[in-house]
């Protein structure tokens, strides 16, 4: 039901604190796919992985 959608969105956290507490952000608007493939291998480099 509606209601039990809005509870939920309703205790997710913001975008703002969802960002403050990321260790890494990766905007992917407006690049290629080809773009994207190359800083998820360099965040994933970052992380050792």
């Amino acid at each position: 039901p509606a209601a039990d959608v809005q509870k939920i969105m309703a205790a997710q956290a913001t975008r703002t604190q969802r960002l403050a507490a990321a260790d890494s952000v990766l905007f992917n608007d407006g690049i290629s796919l080809a773009e994207l493939a190359t800083h998820v291998q360099a965040l994933g480099l970052q992380f050792g992985l």
